[in-house]
């Protein structure tokens, strides 16, 4: 069984994989973990949980976008698991070929989506929308060429922005709006923050297909925590919200070599 951790700026999710099926998901903020004993804790409560004996993960993948993390996210796997987790990132094999500038600079959370996406739709020309602490969106061909991309502030990055740099607009739920023009303050913040979203990858995709595909239109996937609040705008083709885990593991797969220690 593999463990796959997805280690974002907000949260820390992790899932067990056994032949390319996720068995169960769980997740804390990632501010929850500061040392490794942290994270045997997190583990543990989510093992008893799920009825999942430590003995049972014989290797560890992870994508991270916290690098100040990885030596306890290292420690912890080691010392509770017994494995040395494998670090995605762009020098190694992704299943993808990555057309950009300084490859070992790409966050592995955008070429984990993209390999994600190459799994399920393989053949296919993709754009990929990934709503996390940051929005991506991101193109790959039908040949698996990573293209390249956007990267915007995401919806909790942007309501936080206004919150902390004005004197008076409020921290709100982010939602989707009941009306577009707004009543009040909150109602104009949830509406604008999330305009903001959908305005932005809809002329995404636009221009990034018009660079790229424009003989065929691409498949139009969305993904992360916020992707569902675009169900009925007709912007996805499909929303996947484990398509992170899905190419972590494609990808830990291609580079095992993190078998048990001990």
């Amino acid at each position: 069984m593999m463990m796959l951790l997805d280690v974002g700026n907000t949260r820390l999710s992790g899932s067990l994989f056994r032949d390319n099926v996720s068995l169960c998901q769980f997740s804390c903020p990632t501010g929850d973990i500061n040392n490794s004993r942290d994270l045997r804790l997190f583990l543990e409560k989510n093992f008893r949980k799920n009825r999942i004996e430590p003995a049972e993960i014989n290797s560890v993948s992870c994508s991270s976008v916290v690098p100040a993390l990885h030596s306890c996210l290292y420690e912890g796997c080691l010392n509770f698991l017994g494995v040395v987790p494998f670090f995605l990132d762009g020098t190694m094999e992704t299943g993808l070929n990555l057309m950009v500038e300084n490859r070992e600079k790409l966050g592995p959370d955008r070429i984990a989506a993209a390999a994600g996406a190459k799994e399920c739709f393989p053949g296919e020309n993709l754009i990929v929308a990934d709503f996390g602490t940051a929005t991506t969106v991101d193109c790959v061909n039908d040949k698996g060429d990573f293209l390249g991309g956007v990267i915007l502030p995401g919806f909790n990055t942007a309501q936080e922005s206004l919150r902390k740099n004005t004197a008076r607009l409020p921290g709100i739920q982010i939602k989707k709006p009941a009306r577009y023009c707004g009543r009040n303050t909150e109602e104009a913040l949830c509406s604008g923050i999330y305009l903001m979203q959908l305005g932005a990858v809809k002329e995404g995709v636009i221009r990034m297909s018009k660079e790229h595909f424009f003989k065929t239109s691409p498949l139009i996937i969305g993904t992360g925590g916020f992707s569902s609040l675009f169900q009925g705008e007709e912007l996805f083709d499909h929303i996947i919200p484990e398509l992170i885990f899905k190419g972590i593991y494609r990808i830990g797969t291609m580079n095992r070599r993190n078998e048990k220690c001990k």
